[in-house]
């Protein structure tokens, strides 16, 4: 009994380090599972421990687990395969930690999520404090986030916004909660985080229906309704753009001959790119004005002409000396500055995110390269993996042979240099090209009883669980650590609870979190002193 008291505070205590780390630490994470892992085998090892124990929706993880070890069998590289086998780990620690401690799991359920959701806040705000200080300002948006990948720490945030609103509607403290989401949001908005938002207005509304809060015509409506205005998102970018006039001067107004390309369609600010362009009377223009080589490199390790070009086309300014002229002292310092756009500096992050996809996808189009370009480079990146998929499709290649195909498919192809040639970025995609069709086949019957056993849980853990089935399509969510380990907690977590009673456990508020916390610690130690 005292040895039982004594673990219950242990295992509550590396929960607690475990909900701190997924959004902050791969250390606290490692030492976490490692705990959780050592823990299970002490309580296994007891003879009182009974073995009917291990059952439910977490052996479904066990199951995918053993999937990474069968398939070693189809692989040449091992050492890549046991790399995997260690930070895949927690798919078989996790399940078979909350297996063996359901009671301890129910009571403190709630707990563990809102200090969870308490340390993504911190963690987004911090990033918040350092782009006010302008710690940020000339980073590329996917190195703001400060401890674990942008993606990832956009798929925290998007949890830990189910849990404030799931908190305002237990608690009706909608000031408070509206409050906490503040560092939450602009954080998103600083990273331009699109996976985020895109989750955000997917499961949202799922919430609310779940909830009871907004009708099943409407949840249908909203969703019927998303792909016509992605329909016209893409219609309006290639119908704003201007029309290529009938007569294009052929001389600038010191009679340099002009290039025009009517047939490319780059733009910036509607306006094409590839008209009325005077490289070298332009470049010369520049050298005078500045002082500077129009060809010396920027930070980014483009050139100031790259730059000069597009900033140019942003004023609707022709790419000759009379178009260096026009532009300000200001204009001048922000094309040192790499500003491709002059409202550059004056946007939100959200429309400057937008109007670099506008220009991932004119570039795309018009066969640039498309390397640096994350939405673009996507596309080549499910094309790889499907390749790879195709010459091995009943078995895949192996656990261990997935990042040396991957790589070989890249080499082959020579689109994008090493530094970019990556895997799939769609979980699923990675697993059929790892397990072929006869590993893919177990693995949709995995998603399928999940997909029948959702309907146990309450409305914060269906959207949980629904947000991390939806990551899978734009993220290898699986192949990291951080990622691997936010998915087995959650599912194993989530799922170990019987499904009734669900509804009050979790409305305790963020701010109490750690007093609960380490209250809980302090009153299993009294059991055990009492014992």
């Amino acid at each position: 009994m005292l040895e039982n008291k004594l673990y219950r505070s242990y295992f509550l205590f590396v929960l607690g380090i475990l909900a701190v780390g997924m959004s902050c630490s791969k250390f606290l994470i490692s030492i976490s599972v490692i705990g959780l892992g050592l823990g299970s085998v002490f309580i296994m090892a007891q003879k009182s421990f009974e073995w009917k124990q291990l059952k439910g929706f977490g052996l479904l993880l066990i199951v995918l687990y053993a999937m990474h070890l069968l398939w070693l069998l189809n692989s040449e590289n091992i050492a890549y395969a046991f790399n995997d086998f260690r930070r895949k780990l927690p798919l078989l620690v996790l399940p078979i930690a909350f297996m063996v401690h359901r009671p301890l799991v129910k009571k403190h359920l709630n707990t563990i999520l809102q200090l969870f959701a308490a340390t993504s806040i911190v963690c987004a705000t911090i990033l918040l404090v350092r782009w006010f200080g302008f710690d940020y300002k000339n980073k590329d948006f996917r190195s703001f986030s400060e401890f674990i990948s942008h993606i990832r720490f956009s798929i925290c945030l998007v949890i830990t916004t189910l849990i404030l609103i799931n908190n305002s509607i237990r608690t009706k403290k909608y000031v408070v909660n509206s409050i906490l989401f503040i560092p939450v949001l602009f954080s998103l908005i600083v990273m331009q985080s699109l996976s985020g938002f895109f989750l955000l207005s997917a499961i949202i509304p799922l919430f609310l229906f779940w909830k009871k809060w907004i009708p099943k015509k409407i949840v249908i409506a909203y969703f019927a309704s998303a792909p016509l205005l992605l329909i016209a998102a893409v219609t309006y970018h290639f119908q704003a753009k201007d029309s290529v006039p009938t007569h294009l001067p052929s001389h600038t107004a010191l009679g340099i001959p002009y290039e025009h390309f009517p047939d490319n369609t780059l733009c910036e600010n509607n306006h094409r790119v590839y008209l009325y362009l005077a490289v070298d009377e332009m470049n010369e223009a520049w050298n005078e004005r500045t002082g500077t080589l129009a060809t010396d490199k920027l930070p980014s390790g483009y050139m100031y002409v790259d730059a000069m070009i597009r900033y140019l086309t942003s004023k609707n300014l022709p790419k000759d000396a009379e178009g260096i002229a026009a532009l300000t002292d200001k204009d001048i310092e922000n094309i040192k500055k790499g500003y491709t756009n002059h409202r550059q500096g004056k946007i939100s992050a959200i429309e400057k995110r937008w109007n670099a996809l506008r220009f991932e996808l004119d570039s795309y189009q018009n066969g640039y390269d498309i390397a640096g370009h994350s939405i673009t480079m996507r596309l080549e990146y499910f094309d790889v993996a499907y390749a790879c998929f195709k010459e091995n499709k009943w078995f895949g290649v192996g656990t261990g042979d997935v990042k040396a195909s991957i790589a070989a498919e890249h080499q082959s192809r020579e689109i994008l240099p090493e530094m970019y040639q990556k895997r799939a970025h769609n979980q699923l995609l990675t697993y059929l090209m790892t397990f072929g069709i006869v590993g893919f086949i177990i693995i949709l019957y995995i998603v399928i009883i999940y997909a029948f056993g959702i309907s146990t849980l309450d409305p914060l853990g269906k959207s949980i669980i629904t947000l991390l089935f939806f990551s899978l399509f734009w993220e290898d969510v699986m192949e990291t650590q951080a990622g691997v380990t936010a998915f087995a907690f959650f599912y194993a977590f989530l799922f170990a609870s019987p499904s009734n009673d669900n509804t009050s456990r979790y409305t305790a508020s963020i701010p109490s979190t750690i007093f609960i916390w380490l209250k809980s610690l302090a009153l299993s130690k009294a059991d055990s002193d009492n014992a």
